[in-house]
């Protein structure tokens, strides 16, 4: 039955993606929780759904782009950073031509558009959601996408019932039908933004309604545990940075001193599950503290695994070193990893050099102007830059698509707000020097 409505969504997104660029992003980030179900279901050529969308949207994107163009509409010309995306993607396309010739077509382009999401994602949002009203609804999509994940997460609450077993550290991870914690704590924690950006950019002097304001309530309270139960080391630093960050950079000490009072007293009345499945989770890292564990046996003994990579990675040719393996390294278990395989060393300083450029403008907007979307594009970048820590969110389509996506759109609109400040200063002075010539005048 899953199967069945992720391959309906999936034939609806592609047809509505076609004829109306906005409404297909819409209906792509709705069907894209169901397609992530599908992840062990092949088709016609060993082929699975979540491959095929991950290809199709970009590809559809860039011929929008292309027509828009062609039609002198806007283009990508005036994306922000426009620059280095061009550099990073340019590189992942020469990589790409590496590993077609190592490991075949079909596995060169499916790491291709892998890696091309982010960009895809950083021009789509922006492009066709620039006013405040196409982003709610952007967001209302958002938080209709989390109705499966979050409901799958809830059953498994509730009832135990799992229909995948997954540990981490002891304790069995809420993963719904999906492959691993990361795609449901990801949706869980997608789910917390959209809440927290649909409740400030709402209407000024508007109202949500009670039905309206408790769904709300209702969607953040249960993304909020499906996070922690996810049990997810990256998932608490996130949390816990994400509250600093929305009240703390946005200038709402008050709030955020509510919240933290607030998380207190729920902390308090669940003190003895929270602190036993805590300690139960971050043990490793306190026995290291405490000298009584060694360093390769914390972040899930990922250090042993990420030796193992740099040893095979020593042991390629120059040019493999410096351009690209040819190897497929989805596995990697760090993105830069990822990219030292796929990209060599040019590709991994290229990337490093992007999340750079990004991290600061996101940085430098919000100590600008502390909005909601700048905040948040700050939230987003700090969550990514974890999540390259432990896994590859360069090789999730649909994280891109969010992440960077929500990035752009925060990129783009502090540029519109910033040439706007720009033309009103530059009114104001001309306003200025005019009375003072008409004054001059008067007097002469």
């Amino acid at each position: 039955m899953v199967f069945g409505a992720a391959a309906l969504l999936f034939s609806i997104t592609l047809l509505v993606l076609a004829a109306s660029p906005a409404a297909g992003i819409g209906m792509a980030f709705l069907a894209k929780p169901i397609i992530d179900a599908t992840y062990d279901i092949s088709l016609i050529g060993g082929f699975k759904l979540t491959q095929m969308i991950g290809v199709s949207v970009p590809i559809l994107i860039l011929f929008h782009a292309l027509l828009g163009q062609l039609r002198g509409t806007r283009s990508p010309a005036t994306m922000p950073l426009k620059p280095i995306w061009l550099l990073y993607s340019f590189y992942v396309l020469f990589f790409s031509l590496l590993i077609s010739a190592n490991e075949g077509p079909l596995e060169a382009v499916e790491t291709a558009f892998r890696h091309l999401s982010g960009l895809a994602g950083f021009y789509m949002v922006q492009r066709y959601f620039n006013n405040d009203r196409a982003i709610r609804a952007l967001l209302t999509c958002l938080l209709l996408a989390s109705l499966f994940p979050l409901a799958t997460s809830g059953f498994q609450i509730l009832t135990g019932f799992s229909w995948k077993e997954a540990q981490a550290e002891g304790l069995v991870r809420v993963i719904g039908m999906y492959h691993d914690a990361v795609t449901m704590r990801f949706y869980g924690m997608q789910t917390l933004f959209a809440c927290f950006l649909f409740w400030a950019m709402r209407p000024r002097g508007s109202n949500l309604s009670p039905v309206a304001l408790i769904a709300v309530c209702a969607i953040a309270s249960v993304a909020l545990i499906t996070v922690v139960n996810s049990y997810s080391k990256s998932g608490f630093a996130c949390l816990t940075l994400w509250i600093l960050i929305w009240w703390g950079f946005r200038r709402k000490y008050m709030q955020l001193l509510i919240a933290v009072m607030l998380g207190m007293v729920v902390a308090t009345y669940y003190a003895a599950d929270i602190y036993e499945n805590v300690i139960q989770l971050f043990h490793k890292e306190i026995g290291f503290y405490e000298g009584s564990i060694a360093l390769d046996r914390t972040f899930s003994g990922r250090w042993n695994h990420w030796e193992t990579a740099i040893e095979t990675w020593l042991s390629f040719s120059l040019f493999q070193q410096m351009f690209g393996s040819g190897i497929v390294a989805l596995g990697a278990h760090n993105d830069y990893l990822l990219m030292l395989f796929h990209g060599g060393i040019v590709g991994l300083c290229i990337y490093v050099m992007l999340l750079t450029m990004i991290g600061f403008t996101a940085l430098r907007n919000v100590l600008s102007d502390p909005s909601p979307l700048n905040a948040g594009a700050l939230m987003l970048f700090v969550m990514w830059v974890i999540d390259t820590i432990g896994v590859v969110p360069s090789a999730y389509p649909g994280y891109q698509w969010f992440v960077m996506g929500f990035i752009g759109l925060a990129f783009a609109q502090e540029r519109l707000a910033r040439t706007e400040r720009l033309v009103k200063r530059q009114e104001r002075r001309r306003q200025v020097l005019h009375a003072r010539a008409s004054q001059q005048a008067q007097l002469g």
